[in-house]
């Protein structure tokens, strides 16, 4: 506690440019202008004049997140891929927001496009699975910055339970796609995971995700 007291004195009274790091010292954020505490514990708040906030967690560690904006805005998507085999709930993404993420990923938009078949397909939200292997990572793009997203996404993981079931609907015959707004309510929290599973009735039918998303 000595060693944090003194890292908090000096963001008070100086006004350089900080670059914040994790307790493993990897660079997370860069902040501008003077920097003031709120609060005298170990998850005190630390804000700068405009707005960026930064809390220090239970083992020392700068923990920084900027406000939410729009180009805080975030896509992941699957390449189309396989459903097989046939009238099985299969885990196709996966989306984790890691207990040392300062921020939540809150779900905007979900878009489910498939082939135009006879086949019905049957697509549930879990939360929280029970994760062995994450499976292939998958790219999360900024959709108007290069600001880094602290959510991971990863294609075809393989579970041992699927988790909590939140969200779950079936997509009629020759439907090629559906959009579904979230607007917010849903939240992956620090330290949650999320997985979209999609079963079909017929096999090898095709199936994509994307998920937009911002983080706050």
């Amino acid at each position: 506690m000595r060693i944090l007291g003194a890292l908090l004195l000096s963001l008070i009274i100086s006004p350089s440019l900080y670059a914040f790091t994790t307790g493993a010292g990897v660079p997370i954020q860069t902040v501008s202008g003077s920097v003031t505490v709120t609060g005298s514990t170990v998850s005190s708040i630390i804000s700068d004049i405009s707005g960026n906030t930064a809390r220090i967690d239970s083992s020392g560690r700068l923990l920084v997140a900027q406000p939410v904006t729009s180009s805080r805005y975030y896509a992941a998507t699957t390449d189309s891929i396989g459903i097989s085999p046939a009238n099985t709930l299969v885990p196709v993404l996966l989306l984790v927001n890691y207990s040392t993420s300062p921020t939540t990923t809150v779900f905007q938009t979900r878009i489910y496009g498939r082939d135009e078949s006879s086949a019905l397909a049957t697509i549930r939200l879990y939360k929280n699975p029970v994760v062995t292997s994450s499976g292939t990572v998958l790219s999360v793009v900024p959709i108007s910055s290069t600001i880094t997203a602290h959510t991971s996404a990863f294609l075809s993981p393989t579970v041992s339970s699927n988790g909590q079931v939140i969200d779950s609907f079936i997509s009629p015959q020759n439907t090629p796609s559906v959009i579904l707004s979230d607007s917010g309510n849903i939240r992956i929290n620090p330290g949650e995971k999320y997985l979209i599973v999609v079963r079909m009735t017929l096999v090898n039918k095709l199936a994509e995700i994307s998920v937009k998303f911002t983080e706050e």
